[in-house]
């Protein structure tokens, strides 16, 4: 009884002691941080939000909390307390460990390449549902590009400029040690009839839910992602996933819920007095040179309030973890939910994750993760096609109701019979798409002794994309050439990627200085992919969207196959903690050179000083440290362009007329013919070549942080189709050759202007400026078409200019510039085309804040581009129908200013002679004229996203642990001369190397919303 009651009294007598820890410098919780008290042994661990539960047996005393990377700080607690602990980063150790290439965490004093982390914080504020457009503004050296505001619109994502020509540009992807396909599927590439438009495409990271991602790393160029070897010339993106944690046994709940609201940002300017017609009357053409519309008693509507609403997202998501000293794991549900401004668009993802990890016993541990992914969308037409969205919608007359869009009888109302109404290409001309992903992977640790240890990954990344287009019975968007017939579309894509890798580590101190850490591993690399297109054209029965109720087929179909292994190395030498040296090389074998695998070395150095070291103590510099590094990496090969093979393809036969095509099967009879793309063999994956000098400072005890870098890469080998003569019975051969430079400067600064207890205010900027150049291109070839061109616009690469030019038309001008007409005063087209400029633009820069009060914070990022063109063809043909603002001044007469030319009756004079309005907007404005005239400078400021959020600890219900409650906007304020569209956009998506096109594109949208996070 004396037992029971002494255990009685010593329950009643605990102390719980609560609170969280959290970063000083920037207000994030810090997980797994250790709180002990000091009189015993009770300990407990930080969960993801920075929360403690502690019990003491004492009613007074101290606790110590401690964290890698941070200070030791020690509190008095006396009787049940919460304590608010704020840690202050090491400055001394600087040990901050961060995730490298093939999931290495090293230190990053050691580091003597660019690696960027990504503060978290600000991803989870942005609310994107894409992590790549999340990136957008936040790392120096880094560009994003949103294809579009619709719902699940690629982003592309570019780190130091382009490195290839035609191969793929953007960067590696990779989660939790595992590569990950970000490719675009291009629903239509085996279709012959589809020119530059159709829908805008996911890029597949938009598969990772930004909600599961613990921490995000950005290697950038060749000497930080070399050990990925033939991928890693464009650097790479290194995703952590969240994981269990230490929590005593206890199980922890997070949830967390979002509501955004979303408009269009930005729309082209149009005139709102002249009706459908030419010459001042009315008639029922494409054209809206018609009268005034108060001159005549006909109707008029605003069609962007019409057709245009107001978008939604909503986002859920749940995850549950818990874990011992030994064992954890971590489920986690997300499903968005995003219906967009256009009618009939959304896009809608759920993610189901799961991780555990156990160490079975002190010398191994096993863990596994997998992310199961179903996302769907219905996606509408955009760019220069007969049904695209804008291209409809912008054209329309204001006499044209947009809403009166089917008749009684449900047939289509047009306003011009070759152009679709918008609203009936939204709601009859569908795109569907469904994605089944799962990746993942297993891994384990053993370490035989301190000095020795193995690594062992496995992973695997699947997905399926099964795709449907409709076009409608009387829709013109059709890409069959029977205009109205109605057509469907099914293709389906799949991808599998199977990645291994076998790490062997070896760490030795040599002497009390010098420190030896090595590695060799094995990596094995391999890649299905399938594709399939199905088409019917010729509806019979209305209403029936099968192949079946199609009289007219074609069938089209694609595999290929690639494998890669490799041998890796690394041997790096740390003196004294501040010189530390790494070298490393790898071999590839790659089928995609031949069944032999063709094998590519791949070695980089680089160098870590840490100079402050030798500098006496001061109140000023803090840290120092200079960085060296030098690498060589590759871009990924294409399958299949080995063995000097004569490749044959199913051919289709034209007059040159669309509708005049014939396909095989003919008639019965299969048909194949050779490629006119001729592989001589003996090829090589391009090279990346990277140098560059960084220096990292830190000042004032560590309150300003600056890192600068100036690099230099030069991708060679490159892989191109080149022009060669007809008459050796090609038209292209595939071969290594050109060159391309990229210089370039970054600068990351970051501040903490307040530092107490209380209050935390930083501030951090970062900037960036890359020069491509063209150094050289095959041997007598100048230039080459980098894409299918768009009407009158190439893009094209030429020597000695930078990377992507435009292509184009020019008017005549005399040699001090001044343009050249005319007898009827009109400019003179070049017979021939040339470079109009650069889309890439001339720096990059981000500026960010964030500053929190007690339990307020409040953070801002703005996204600055400065120069870079954009082809805005929207504009050039809106002036050619007479639809653009400036062309309601059309009651007068024009004089463009210009000399006459040689050819007219007074040379070299100043023109006198006035042209029409017509002639002024439809030609030397329009489309109808020189290209020169549609481009636009790109610049913009904008306000890429702001958050107001306040925490609430102290509740009554014990259950729960914290509520996140929080408002935010996403573009909310956008400046720009850009006249068109919001200027971040891209005709072609993240598929494309080609960039600044605007032909009808999909708006932008900014939103505004709430969201609440509930931890238990």
């Amino acid at each position: 009884m004396a037992v029971l009651l002494g255990n009685a009294a010593f329950l009643s007598a605990q102390t719980t002691i609560k609170g969280k820890v959290i970063d000083a410098k920037n207000g994030l919780p810090i997980e797994k941080a250790s709180v002990a008290t000091s009189k015993e042994k009770a300990t407990a661990f930080s969960k993801n939000d920075g929360s403690f539960e502690l019990a003491s047996s004492f009613a007074s005393g101290e606790v110590v909390v401690t964290s890698a990377g941070y200070v030791p700080y020690t509190v008095k607690f006396s009787g049940n307390s919460t304590l608010e602990i704020r840690l202050q980063q090491d400055i001394k150790d600087m040990s901050e460990v961060v995730v490298t290439a093939l999931n290495v965490s090293r230190e990053r004093k050691r580091i003597g390449y660019t690696v960027s982390e990504v503060n978290m914080g600000l991803i989870e504020r942005s609310r994107e549902q894409n992590v790549i457009e999340a990136l957008a503004g936040k790392v120096a050296g880094v560009q994003v590009t949103g294809a579009s505001g619709t719902p699940g619109a690629s982003s592309k994502i570019t780190v130091r400029g382009n490195t290839t020509f035609t191969g793929n540009n953007q960067c590696l992807v990779v989660v939790d040690g595992i590569p990950v396909d970000n490719s675009t599927f291009q629903p239509s590439a085996a279709d012959p009839f589809v020119n530059l438009y159709g829908v805008q495409e996911s890029n597949r990271a938009i598969d990772i839910n930004p909600a599961d991602i613990q921490s995000l790393t950005v290697l950038k160029g060749p000497a930080a992602a070399s050990l990925y070897g033939a991928r890693g010339g464009n650097g790479a993106i290194i995703i952590t996933t969240k994981k269990g944690r230490n929590n005593n046994g206890k199980l922890g709940v997070t949830y967390s819920s979002s509501m955004e609201w979303s408009k269009v940002n930005k729309l082209p300017k149009l005139q709102n007095q002249f009706l459908q017609g030419m010459g001042g009357a009315s008639q029922p053409i494409q054209f809206s040179f018609g009268p005034k519309a108060d001159t005549v008693d006909v109707p008029t509507y605003d069609k962007y309030d019409q057709f245009f609403k107001t978008g939604t997202i909503f986002t859920n998501n749940i995850s549950i973890d818990g874990g011992t000293q030994t064992s954890s794991f971590r489920l986690g549900v997300g499903n968005s939910t995003n219906k967009g401004i256009i009618p009939n668009s959304k896009f809608e993802r759920t993610n189901i994750s799961f991780s555990a990890e156990s160490k079975l016993k002190d010398w191994i541990t096993v863990g596994a993760s997998a992310n199961y992914v179903i996302s769907s969308g219905t996606r509408v037409q955009n760019g220069n096609g007969r049904g695209g969205i804008m291209l409809t919608l912008l054209r329309a007359p204001i006499n044209y109701n947009v809403d009166n869009w089917v008749d009684a009888a449900g047939n289509e109302v047009k306003y011009f019979a070759a152009w679709d109404n918008p609203r009936f290409t939204a709601e009859r001309n569908p795109y569907t798409d469904k994605t089944n992903r799962l990746f993942g992977n297993v891994y384990t640790n053993i370490a035989f002794t301190k000095e020795l240890s193995l690594d062992w990954r496995v992973g695997v990344d699947y997905f399926s994309t099964a795709a449907k287009q409709i076009y409608d019975l009387t829709s013109f968007a059709n890409t069959s050439g029977n205009p109205g017939a109605g057509q469907i579309n099914f293709s389906n894509n799949s991808n599998r990627q199977i990645y291994s890798d076998v790490m062997l580590r070896y760490k030795k101190q040599l002497s009390s200085k010098l420190e030896l850490n090595s590695m060799v591993g094995l990596n094995v690399w391999d890649n299905q992919y399938r594709f399939n297109f199905d088409r019917g054209t010729n509806l019979q029965v209305p209403g029936l969207y099968t192949l079946d109720n199609t009289s007219l087929l074609f069938a089209t179909s694609n595999e290929s196959y690639e494998q890669t292994k490799a041998l890796f190395a690394e041997v790096s030498f740390n003196y004294n903690s501040f010189l530390n040296l790494t070298v490393t090389g790898r071999n590839d074998w790659t089928t995609a050179f031949g069944r032999g695998g063709g094998s590519f070395f791949y070695p980089k150095a680089d160098l870590a000083w840490i100079f402050s070291e030798h500098i006496p103590a001061n109140k000023i510099l803090s840290y120092g440290k200079l960085r060296l590094a030098f690498a060589d990496a590759g871009t990924g090969p294409k399958p299949y362009t080995y063995d000097n093979v004569v490749y044959y393809s199913r051919p289709n036969y034209t007059d040159g007329s669309v509708t005049a095509t014939n396909t095989f099967p003919y008639l019965g009879q299969a048909g194949f013919a050779p490629l006119n793309i001729k592989y001589p063999g003996g090829l090589v994956p391009a090279h990346v070549i990277g140098k560059e000098i960084g220096l990292e400072l830190k000042f004032l005890g560590n309150r300003i942080n600056l890192d600068a870098v100036y690099y230099i890469q030069n991708s060679k080998d490159n892989l191109l189709q080149m022009p060669v003569a007809a008459s050796t019975g090609y038209n292209y051969e595939y071969t290594n050759a050109g060159e391309i430079e990229n210089k370039g400067i970054e600068v990351s600064l970051g501040a903490d202007i307040i530092k107490t207890n209380k209050l935390v205010w930083n501030v951090s900027a970062n900037w960036s400026k890359n020069n491509s150049k063209v150094l050289s291109l095959a041997p007598g070839v100048t230039q080459i078409e980098l894409e299918k061109s768009l009407g009158s616009v190439g893009f094209y690469t030429m020597v000695g200019q930078p990377y992507g030019v435009f292509y184009g038309t020019t008017w005549k001008r005399n040699a001090e510039g001044k343009l050249l007409l005319n007898d009827l005063g009109q400019p003179i087209v070049n017979s021939l085309k040339s470079g109009l400029g650069s889309p890439n633009p001339d720096w990059l820069m981000g500026i960010s804040s964030s500053l929190t009060y007690n339990n307020v914070n409040f953070s801002f990022l703005f996204d600055i581009r400065q120069g870079g063109l954009i082809y805005n063809g929207t504009r050039a043909s809106l002036s050619q129908y007479g639809l653009t603002d400036e062309s309601a001044d059309r009651d007068r007469t024009y004089l463009i200013d210009g000399v006459y030319d040689q050819t007219a009756t007074k040379p070299g004079e100043q023109n006198s002679t006035a042209v029409t309005s017509t002639y002024y907007f439809q030609t030397y404005k329009g489309a109808s004229g020189a290209t020169e005239n549609s481009f636009e400078d790109g610049s913009w400021v904008r306000l890429r996203s702001v958050s107001l959020g306040y925490r609430i600890d102290k509740l009554k219900i014990k259950a729960i642990s914290y509520i996140d409650i929080s408002v935010n906007g996403r573009n909310l304020w956008l400046s720009t001369k850009y006249k068109g569209v919001d200027p971040e956009t891209s005709l072609t998506g993240a598929g494309s190397n080609i960039s600044g096109i605007d032909w009808f594109n999909n708006p932008g949208t900014k939103s505004y919303g709430v969201a609440i996070k509930v931890g238990f």
